[in-house]
């Protein structure tokens, strides 16, 4: 089986949801309409890096699993 396109296509995801992501966070939209946004950065920040974590883990252990099969 050849999974080089399927490696490439979650590469891709990712980086359109890490692009995604920035871009809605720092909207001028986001940041009017919720004040206490920019209070707690250090938090959203946080728990955004640990969702992204997670999810990469989550991917690399389904890209290992499949490898091997």
């Amino acid at each position: 089986m050849n999974v080089e396109w399927l490696i490439a296509l979650v590469v891709v995801v990712m980086l359109i949801a890490l692009v995604s992501t920035f871009t809605v966070g720092f909207s001028r939209s986001n940041r009017e309409e919720n004040s206490d946004y920019m209070k707690r950065t250090g938090r959203n920040w946080t728990n955004l890096a640990l969702l992204y974590a997670v999810i990469f883990l989550i991917v690399l252990l389904i890209f290992f699993i499949v490898w091997k099969s």
